[in-house]
């Protein structure tokens, strides 16, 4: 009585990455709490020595505290909470007891709702440490700051326009008006004399010059290197956030003013979520993965379940199984469980092989018996066309298990004294109350 996932459940992980799946949800459970403003200020005055074990404390105060918010007052977090405590029930193996198979999977949606939680805090509080030791820079329009930080991610293109860009002054010269308009004039005053060949080469050199004077006067460069600025870029959007969300600059990191949230811009709500979202999956997946796989194994070994799981994920090629079925004489089905338990990694072809040309000929030359019938392959002696390179008993298939089904009496002889009962749709019923299911063709 093995666990089966719901059909949805089996599609959608045929069709998705499981670590998409898990960065996803672990932004929707937190995405209710950005940003936290003023945590690594709370965090300083709860440990201002940095102690280890204060630490501990620390974040398991704070996860307790964002939890509750996300069950008080949250919203897309509460529901993507919901989602994933109801998911993870219905995955749990249903052989289990019903009271632990619930308690079980409520555990391992916690878990995973603890895990979303400290990604968040370390990332929102390596983001008040960027601002707090002024390695990123930012323009607070409530503060005006006497020191100018310094400009470790934020000042790229500046970096490179004072030390740089003298190096490529030999080149930008082609690419400005004046030398791209004296080529052209010389392409056209001497495109009578010239070839055709060497017209469709002058043409499309100057067509790539336009090109190039025409991206000579895009940034480029500067949106490039913009790009590596991110930190300074979520630094910036997370000191506005909180700037419009705290009431007179205090943390507010529990404590959002609801009719506070109108003052903050869509755009800029949305830009910080998708900034932080990089370097929160970074986080995220590891954790999920660690998460995952720990309840797997305390599953396999505690509760003796989610055996298929557990082992697909480790995908340990060795240790197979499969049945083989066979009909007797009598019409009973043999049912036997085939176990091997070393896969070979190392073939060599088998010379003894039944289906080269030496065995056809040893049989006749023609693949027959008493030239009437042919030999079909599973009479082989020697079906298998590779062999493992080195003998040993761990690669010799065992029988595991064994079953017999019996042969049920025929619906056609049932049916041969009781005419009469034959329906319009070609089915009888047997002696008894019990009918059997037998489409009577013969009738």
């Amino acid at each position: 009585h093995t666990f089966q996932a719901p059909h949805f459940i089996v599609a959608y992980c045929h069709i998705s990455r499981l670590d998409v799946v898990w960065a996803i949800a672990y932004f929707g459970v937190v995405s209710s709490l950005i940003p936290l403003c003023g945590i690594y200020e709370d965090y300083l005055q709860f440990n201002p020595n940095h102690n280890p074990l204060l630490l501990v404390v620390w974040l398991s105060k704070i996860v307790i505290a964002l939890f509750m918010q996300i069950m008080a007052a949250g919203r897309i977090s509460l529901i993507f909470a919901i989602l994933l405590f109801l998911v993870l029930v219905i995955m749990t193996d249903m052989k289990m007891k019903q009271p632990i198979r619930l308690l079980w999977g409520l555990s391992h949606g916690f878990a995973h709702i603890v895990a979303a939680l400290c990604c968040l805090v370390f990332v929102e509080c390596a983001i008040e440490w960027l601002i707090d030791e002024g390695i990123v820079k930012i323009h607070d329009a409530g503060k005006t700051a006497a020191v100018e930080p310094t400009a470790l991610a934020s000042s790229l293109y500046q970096e490179y326009m004072a030390h740089f860009s003298h190096m490529f002054i030999n080149v930008t010269p082609l690419f400005q008006g004046n030398a791209s308009n004296e080529f052209h004039d010389t392409v056209h005053q001497s495109v009578a004399s010239m070839s055709a060949v060497q017209r469709l080469h002058a043409h499309a050199y100057a067509s790539v010059l336009r090109l190039l004077y025409w991206l000579n006067g895009i940034p480029l460069l500067q949106a490039t290197l913009s790009l590596f600025d991110l930190p300074g870029r979520i630094a910036q959007r997370h000191t506005d956030l909180c700037s419009a969300l705290c009431v007179e600059g205090a943390a507010c990191m529990l404590s959002h003013d609801p009719t506070r949230v109108i003052l903050v811009k869509r755009t800029t709500m949305v830009t910080y979520a998708a900034a932080i979202f990089l370097y929160f999956v970074l986080l995220a997946i590891p954790a999920a993965g660690g998460v995952f796989g720990t309840w797997l194994a305390l599953t396999l070994n505690i509760f003796k379940a989610q055996y298929n799981e557990g082992f697909s994920s480790l995908r340990i090629e060795h240790w197979k199984n499969f049945l083989k079925l066979h009909v007797n004489k009598k019409g009973d089905l043999e049912m036997y469980a085939l176990g091997l338990r070393r896969v070979p990694k190392h073939w060599v072809k088998d010379p003894q092989w039944d289906g080269n040309v030496l065995a056809k000929a040893r049989r006749g030359g023609f693949d027959k018996i008493d030239n009437k019938t042919s030999v079909p392959s599973w009479a082989w002696r020697k079906p298998s066309k590779w062999i493992p390179r080195r003998e040993s008993r761990k690669f010799t298939p065992e029988i595991i298990d064994f079953a017999l089904i019996p042969k049920r009496p025929s619906a056609a002889a049932s049916c041969d004294g009781n005419l009469e009962e034959t329906s319009e749709n070609g089915y009888c019923a047997s002696a008894g109350n019990n009918p059997i299911r037998a489409r009577t063709s013969s009738i």
